[in-house]
């Protein structure tokens, strides 16, 4: 599983209602430094988003894996639209959390959670607290179908609840 899968995953899900566009990589080798992953129009709202993934199981998230331009760009945004339409966009984290046969969950962590919390010094969100959310039922569910030619695809199940799991 690459983080680039948890894109996918995010992108096709967010299509099927909704509409959303990932950001490319890069083609042929060549990257391009992107401002964050992706963005679309979901229930009615802008959304700005960078995934992260965490393979092997519900580990602490460290802020680490987030770099400052993604950090910064997600800000800009979360400033300019704060002005024009407070509490009427999604500027977001989705952090995928991924154990082989077991599990596959994303928890959404909104930009003013982050920054806070990067603020106040803290490095990650412990895993002792990650498990508070996942027993709050803080969290959307990433489950198999198959499409019409009969291959495995992944989606986000429970989409529905986006709002309401957001931390």
């Amino acid at each position: 599983m690459k983080e680039s899968s948890l894109n996918t995953i995010i992108n096709q899900s967010i299509n099927r209602k909704y509409w959303n566009h990932k950001i490319s990589d890069g083609i042929g080798g060549i990257s391009v430094q992107n401002p964050f992953d992706g963005f679309g129009i979901m229930n009615d709202k802008p959304l700005y988003y960078e995934a992260k993934l965490i393979k092997g199981g519900m580990y602490a998230f460290n802020f680490s894996k987030i770099e400052d331009h993604q950090v910064e760009n997600l800000r800009i945004i979360n400033a300019s639209l704060l002005k024009e339409i407070p509490n009427k966009f999604y500027t977001l984290f989705p952090v995928g959390f991924y154990k082989s046969r077991e599990y596959f969950r994303i928890l959404l962590f909104s930009y003013k959670t982050i920054e806070s919390r990067k603020s106040n010094g803290e490095k990650s969100i412990k895993q002792k607290e990650l498990n508070k959310f996942i027993e709050q039922n803080k969290y959307l569910t990433i489950k198999y179908e198959k499409d019409s030619r009969g291959n495995r695809k992944q989606y986000i199940s429970d989409l529905e609840r986006w709002d309401e799991v957001i931390i």
